[in-house]
Formats: C-alpha cells, structure tokens, sequence
C-alpha cells in the first residue's frame, strides 16, 4: 500500500544514456538479485529503432540494497527481461527472452562467457519473455512470461535436476493469469518469486489496472 523508495541503481546522468531516446524507450524489465554480499540490478536499455544497439542489457551492483551502486556495464545481448541467476557453485548466469535463454556471466557479472542458450520456450509458446530461474531443494525451477503483456498474458514454469535441463513442464499451468475479463486487473504475468524469513512465499508479477476502454495508465 505505502512504498519507500530508498535508492536508484544509476544517480548519475552520464551514466544512464538516456539522451535522445523516444517516449516509451530507456530501461525496461529491471530485476534485483543478491549474492555474496552484493545487491545486483539488471534491466534492459532499449534505445531507438534507429540506433546500431537498439538493446542493450546494463549490469550494476552494489553492497547495499540503497546504493550507492557501481558505474553499470552494458553488455552486448539482444533480447529483454533479463534476470541474474546465482548457483550454488559461485558461477553466475543471465537469463534472457525469446524463450528463456541462458548465458554464463564473470563472476562480477560484468563480463559475457558463452554465447546464449535455449533453455524451454514456454507451455504456451506465444512471445515466451521474462524468464527468472529459482534452485529449490534438488530442482531448478525456470519462470516464464507468455502470451505478452496483454489480455492472455501468464506465468508458466517448468522444472529440471539439471541447469541446462531438459525441463519437465508444469502440469498446472499457466500457473498465474486473470481469467476473470470483468476483473479490475488484467494482463497479469511476468513474476517473479520470493521467500520471506518466516518461510512463506510470494509472488510479484506484473498486471494492468483497466481504465476507460481498451487501455490502461497503471
């Protein structure tokens, strides 16, 4: 209900490359993940169809959750969405859309190993973007967003005792959509899991507050 915004991830103008770019362009999909005393933020900078990049992914971290963070990296990956996943092992991977991708990142995650891979491409296997990868007990559990960002959207997942798979689907799925259409909140997908302390679990994802007509400001 009542938010307290404690910090940016890029407080410095020459940092953000945000100059000349359209309405509706710059940073997209951000997501925080923490490992080994860092807080790392990744989000797409979506420049304009013009540009020679026209999507690049920044990385940056920091040891507080409130900054202040590094001067981010830009990493040369087509795509959106992007997550950091963090294994067991110490090694460090981004997750990326058309599908769920997986590449390997340097330790910092400043630097790209491996080219992308093809994890799954979704249940639905309709505009599959937003993957987030989550390790519980003997699994990797692999999110994903489909059907975009309207009407239809969902969240699928699907499982595997193995990072590179083969990933098993969830025979539940879509795990998470609004099948109610006289609802107040539509097109909700895109999430990501989280545990509290306590052990419970909850879910941010992303949905849209219906105005007047087809659209929706919130």
């Amino acid at each position: 209900i009542n938010w307290n915004i404690i910090g940016y991830a890029i407080t410095k103008p020459e940092y953000a490359r945000l100059e000349e770019l359209y309405g509706g362009r710059g940073y997209w999909a951000p997501d925080i993940s923490y490992c080994d005393g860092r807080f790392f933020i990744t989000a797409t900078l979506r420049g304009n169809d013009e540009m020679e990049k026209r999507r690049l992914q920044m990385v940056t971290s920091s040891n507080r959750p409130e900054g202040p963070y590094d001067e981010p990296v830009f990493l040369d990956i087509d795509g959106i969405d992007p997550s950091i996943f963090h294994d067991e092992d110490g090694r460090k991977y981004m997750l990326i859309n058309k599908g769920a991708r997986i590449l390997e990142l340097s330790r910092d995650c400043t630097t790209v190993l491996s080219h992308p891979a093809m994890l799954w491409y979704g249940d639905w296997k309709i505009k599959p973007e937003g993957p987030h990868l989550l390790k519980r007990g003997e699994y990797y559990y692999l999110f994903l967003a489909e059907g975009g960002t309207g009407r239809g959207h969902r969240i699928t997942v699907a499982r595997a005792k193995q990072l590179k798979g083969p990933y098993e689907p969830c025979p539940y799925n879509p795990i998470l959509r609004q099948w109610d259409e006289s609802a107040l909140t539509q097109c909700c997908g895109h999430g990501k899991p989280f545990q509290l302390p306590d052990g419970r679990w909850y879910l941010v994802y992303l949905g849209l507050r219906m105005g007047i007509g087809a659209y929706g400001i919130l």
